[in-house]
């Protein structure tokens, strides 16, 4: 949601994945993952959510369309949620001009940008291509001695899959909780795709299907026990594993750690670890203003120095 282009990288990726399924495999992160919440959130008279945990500085849908002097409509609903999911200031525009570019008209109205989100991940749409990529990404992977995961490998997370969290002692087999952790994925896009709309609570309160793999993408997971959300900086200097994360990969074979999430510079973050000889790969390059034009950029989508 950077670029002008998601809607065909997107594709361009399913595409890869189709016909390379042994070769391209799909890393899921936390601006994948909370596009989910356009369904029920854009879904017509439902309440906004009233706070927004997993993001401080958030501001609520009220405060935000009287600072910016618009009613509350579905699509200032959208610019409202995208302005606080991590998206770039500039997403519903260059989204726009992408459906404009897509169509036969080659033109795109802001009510078509609102169909394109909330669409996207419709269970019972045509072509639900951010829920397809949903169903065939991963929250972890493992490729030979190479583990994979957005965000970052630590302590908290280790060996943790929600619903059982609270499990004594780890069972050392890091294959078995990658299996584990993406079959808990599927069970909740299962879900979503049973229930994609708000629905009552126990409680009283409202909840919709896959509320916990939403939640598992954001900074506000309890204990942090996800792979999904974590900086692996510490005032913006890269830091090595824990000893015991350490030892425990070494012990699964593992010799190699890639994520990206957190933002950081011109090229990767390499740390080595002396006593082992692990390597954690940080490769988020993509920081980049986030007002600035987008579609014009020709040199890589982050805007104006």
């Amino acid at each position: 949601d950077k670029g002008p282009g998601d809607i065909r990288f997107v594709r361009t990726l399913l595409d890869l994945r189709c016909r390379y399924p042994g070769q391209v495999f799909i890393i899921l992160g936390n601006r994948d993952i909370n596009k989910l919440r356009f369904y029920a959130e854009l879904q017509p008279g439902a309440a906004p959510l009233d706070t927004l945990p997993w993001d401080r500085n958030s501001k609520s849908l009220a405060e935000w369309c009287k600072e910016h002097q618009v009613q509350d409509t579905p699509v200032n609903r959208l610019r409202w949620m995208l302005d606080f999911m991590g998206c770039q200031k500039t997403t519903f525009k260059t989204r726009k001009r992408e459906l404009a570019l897509l169509s036969a008209t080659r033109t795109a109205t802001d009510e078509d940008v609102f169909k394109s989100f909330r669409e996207s991940v419709d269970p019972n749409g045509k072509d639900p291509w951010m829920l397809t990529l949903l169903r065939v990404g991963q929250l972890a992977l493992v490729l030979g001695d190479t583990l994979f995961v957005h965000a970052g490998f630590h302590e908290g997370a280790m060996e943790k899959v929600p619903g059982r969290l609270n499990v004594d002692g780890c069972r050392n087999d890091i294959k078995q909780w990658v299996q584990d952790l993406n079959s808990w994925k599927d069970a909740q896009l299962d879900d979503f795709v049973e229930q994609a709309e708000w629905r009552k609570d126990s409680k009283g309160g409202r909840k919709r299907g896959a509320e916990d793999l939403i939640l598992y993408g954001t900074p506000g997971y309890p204990e942090n026990a996800t792979v999904v959300y974590f900086n692996p900086f510490k005032d913006g200097n890269p830091q090595p594993l824990a000893p015991i994360v350490e030892d425990y990969l070494q012990k699964n074979g593992i010799k190699r750690v890639m994520s990206g999430h957190q933002p950081h510079g011109q090229s990767p973050t390499v740390v080595r670890h002396p006593r082992s000889g692990l390597l954690t790969i940080t490769a988020d390059t993509s920081y980049s203003h986030l007002t600035a034009e987008k579609i014009f950029n020709e040199a890589n989508c982050r805007g104006s120095v």
